[in-house]
């Protein structure tokens, strides 16, 4: 957690690694716009990751805005945030998630559409547990899949993060393999050809 100041800063997250992602809501109950939302670096969103965010409770495309991330790439101690009220509005608390890339356990990458049935596979060096994805280049949805609720292929059960929508089934197939996973569908939210997820 951190306070904000309302001037750029850089926050210690403790990882000892440089963050592939990094998740931050402000926790008070403020009214100003881009207050309420999750804001999201990955690392693998843009060529320039630093200067844009995506919103993990909307379906939007990614933003370019310097006030949110500072323009600033973080490094394996800290990452570094703008003066915008969503991430460091003075007085206000709020929380981040930061995460790292484990070799055989998590891994935070990007992809590109093929708009097949068939996507390409997506390779992480391991079978997943849990996967999200997130059309970046336009909009789309935060489709969640996990071996819990569909334990074999092919994995339908989805959630989507930004709506409080129930689990559905259907249309966002994938399957999960033992170096990654592989897109089974067209489906826009993930495999639009030439989209970046």
């Amino acid at each position: 957690t951190y306070t904000g100041t309302g001037v750029a800063a850089t926050i210690g997250h403790g990882l000892g690694v440089v963050p592939a992602m990094v998740i931050a809501k402000c926790r008070n109950d403020g009214t100003g716009a881009g207050q309420g939302h999750w804001y999201v670096y990955h690392g693998a969103n843009t060529t320039a990751p630093e200067t844009d965010y995506l919103l993990l409770n909307t379906n939007a495309a990614t933003v370019d805005l310097a006030t949110i991330w500072n323009d600033t790439t973080p490094t394996s101690t800290v990452f570094s945030i703008g003066t915008g009220i969503g991430v460091n509005e003075n007085t206000n608390t709020y929380i981040y998630y930061a995460f790292a890339d484990v070799e055989g356990f998590s891994h935070f990458g990007n992809y590109i559409g093929n708009g097949n049935v068939r996507g390409a596979p997506a390779i992480v060096g391991f079978k997943p547990a849990f996967v999200m994805i997130k059309k970046t280049s336009g909009t789309g949805g935060w489709v969640i899949y996990d071996s819990q609720r569909s334990p074999y292929n092919e994995i339908d059960d989805q959630f989507f993060a930004d709506t409080a929508a129930a689990e559905t089934t259907g249309s966002e197939e994938i399957d999960f393999t033992a170096l990654g996973f592989q897109i089974r569908t067209a489906d826009s939210d993930v495999n639009t050809l030439s989209g970046n997820y």
